[in-house]
């Protein structure tokens, strides 16, 4: 923060950003129905994370959590930010949780089944595949999975 000449309080772009995420936080937090409430921040950081600021989506999705702790969307949604925001070990205890509350959401499985391709893990990414064309056997993108 910088004072200038006429003693104006001049903000960076980093703290402008995290004054808008908590003024936001601050409006949606004041929603009497947490179901709303946890929709409108879903959107929000799906809004961000669309823009490519994951980190301010990710707060979002925690704040959706905070509303709604199993929302199987919102932790899906913040697993995929982590993702994104490359911070792989955040990302699978999201989407663990995700999977947890939603053993049959197939996309839940994809993206875990995609983390464990780009850790590596084969096996564990071939399982969520496998799942997956159980659940849905026209999945294109299990069998890409499988495939490699």
């Amino acid at each position: 923060m910088e004072i200038g000449r006429v003693g104006k309080v001049r903000m960076s772009k980093s703290m402008k950003k995290a004054f808008v995420v908590i003024l936001g936080g601050v409006l949606f937090g004041c929603s009497r129905d947490p179901q709303k409430a946890k929709q409108e921040y879903i959107d929000s950081g799906a809004s961000y994370a669309k823009k490519g600021d994951y980190e301010a989506a990710i707060i979002q999705f925690k704040n959706a959590l905070q509303q709604d702790p199993k929302s199987v969307d919102a932790w899906n949604q913040l697993g995929e930010a982590y993702l994104a925001n490359h911070q792989p070990r955040e990302a699978y205890s999201a989407l663990m949780q995700a999977v947890a509350l939603g053993p049959n959401r197939v996309d839940v499985r994809l993206n875990l089944g995609r983390l464990y391709l780009s850790a590596r893990d084969f096996k564990k990414a071939e399982e969520q595949a496998t799942r997956i064309t159980e659940l849905d056997p026209r999945n294109v993108a299990a069998y890409q999975v499988l495939g490699t």
